[in-house]
């Protein structure tokens, strides 16, 4: 409770843990997203290169 009457007197305000915590939170996320891409990327090439061994 007196954290909310502190944070209503003084406007918004953040703990440095929840800061921390969020900004964890962006950096896992953008992490996954960059290995699923890749991924994606590295079995798009290698059915590109199964269609070239196939045809030859």
């Amino acid at each position: 409770m007196r954290r909310r009457q502190r944070e209503v007197r003084e406007g918004f305000w953040i703990s440095y843990a929840d800061l921390t915590t969020g900004l964890l939170l962006i950096f896992i996320v953008l992490v996954a997203a960059m290995i699923a891409h890749y991924r994606n990327k590295q079995e798009a090439i290698l059915t590109a290169v199964d269609g070239l061994v196939l045809v030859r």
